[in-house]
């Protein structure tokens, strides 16, 4: 027999365990929970198993469904089922109409439902990590809510009698992935249509813009925090103080960032070797005024930039241009066409070290689309070519030019030439 007892956390008596939140608790949460617009659910409020210990859980989960405009995200452990609540708002997937589709007039099971509930089963059958023994699944409907594992045809019985539960479009607890949410972006802030990018210098604009959104606008709320950012946030905070901070006591022309990313760019330009570059802002350290923030080396001038996701990849190739080494090729000594070997040795201070002869540099394409997808702003501009359509004789965009057309043509039925 199981005997209830409601006391503070701090007062449970000797022998006695905490199974559930109290009152108290909920509350606490709820009035949390009135000002959060993101919530990641990491488990229940306590041993959800029995009913008399489920209350915290559910009204934490009532809450969050009433409230129209939140996501939750539900970060499981490996007994827990992943779910992914949308917010009501959203729209209903169209090959998942069905689901809502239960009785007709007659307040009889409609056959669109039966077939729908039959594929269900058939594809949670087909997942066998979340299948448990016995061709057991987890039941979606409103009573088990994806918590009891139940035999199929006692979940096609559940079903058919009180539907799925709510919201459960995204098939997550029985194998199908979560699906992507785009960030939640306000007009007026940065990275909305409107946002206020006149408030930020180059660098700091920089800084933004390789944040994205789902940091970017955590660090628009610095003023508000009141705990201290997680670590990613923390890397982004830390390049947004040196996006703004005078090179030195009042210097207004050039900044920490900036700094660095222009003796980077000149090193690159006319090809300066470390040990002369390491001398050069070694110079200009010391003749600028105490306290200055030049950055002392090559390594401490890259390691400032290397969060603006500007990095690019070193491959070496042959230095004929045949091949790179690269992938399958990498071990290979020589180039497979001309024969050209790959390194030369250079004795330095008595020790052999194997120089390649040539390297290519690699600037990875997708972060720098992601970089200009990342604000409505430069995202517009990207589809400028296919929300914005000329007379057929006049060229504005290369996407009018007769190359562009054919592609599209020829890669019609590929995903990509359909996506704006």
């Amino acid at each position: 027999m199981l005997l209830e007892l409601t006391v503070p956390a701090s007062s449970i008596p000797d022998g006695w365990m905490g199974l559930d939140i109290g009152p108290d608790s909920i509350k606490t949460f709820g009035e949390a929970l009135d000002k959060t617009q993101t919530v990641i659910w990491n488990g229940p409020m306590g041993v959800f198993e029995f009913d008399k210990f489920a209350v915290g859980t559910e009204a934490y989960r009532l809450v969050l469904l009433v409230d129209a405009a939140v996501v939750i995200t539900r970060i499981p452990s490996q007994e827990e089922p992943v779910q992914l609540l949308i917010s009501r708002s959203m729209d209903v997937p169209e090959n998942r109409r069905w689901m809502d589709n239960r009785l007709d007039c007659d307040r009889h099971v409609t056959a669109e439902f039966i077939i729908g509930i039959n594929d269900f089963i058939k594809y949670a059958c087909e997942q066998d990590q979340f299948v448990a023994g016995g061709q057991k699944i987890r039941c979606p409907c409103k009573k088990c809510k994806c918590m009891r594992f139940q035999e199929t045809d006692s979940v096609k019985v559940h079903l058919c009698m009180k539907g799925f539960m709510t919201n459960y479009y995204h098939w997550t607890n029985h194998g199908e992935p979560i699906p992507q949410m785009p960030p939640m972006v306000d007009d007026h802030s940065y990275y909305g249509n409107s946002g206020p990018r006149e408030m930020y210098n180059t660098y700091e604009q920089l800084v933004m813009d390789a944040a994205g959104p789902v940091v970017g606008n955590y660090l628009e709320q610095e003023d508000m925090m009141t705990e201290d950012p997680n670590p990613e946030a923390s890397q982004f905070f830390n390049l947004l103080n040196a996006a703004n901070s005078s090179l030195w006591d009042g210097c207004d022309k050039y900044y920490m960032l900036s700094a660095s990313l222009k003796a980077l760019s000149l090193k690159a330009d006319y090809g300066l070797s470390e040990g002369c570059f390491n001398e050069w802002v070694q110079f200009m350290g010391d003749a600028m005024p105490d306290g200055n923030c030049m950055p002392k080396n090559l390594y401490h001038a890259k390691k400032s930039v290397v969060e603006l996701g500007l990095a690019c990849v070193k491959i070496e190739c042959c230095p004929g241009g045949c091949m790179l080494y690269y992938q399958e090729d990498e071990m290979l000594q020589s180039c497979k066409f001309c024969k050209e070997k790959r390194y030369k040795e250079v004795k330095k201070q008595g020790k052999v070290k194997l120089v390649p002869l040539k390297n290519m540099w690699y600037f990875p394409l997708v972060p720098r689309l992601q970089r200009l997808y990342s604000s409505t702003q430069t995202a517009s501009q990207m589809r400028w070519h296919h929300e914005h359509h000329r007379e057929p004789d006049i060229l504005s965009h290369p996407s009018d030019a007769e190359a562009w057309i054919h592609f599209d043509k020829v890669k019609e039925n590929l995903s990509f030439a359909k996506e704006p």
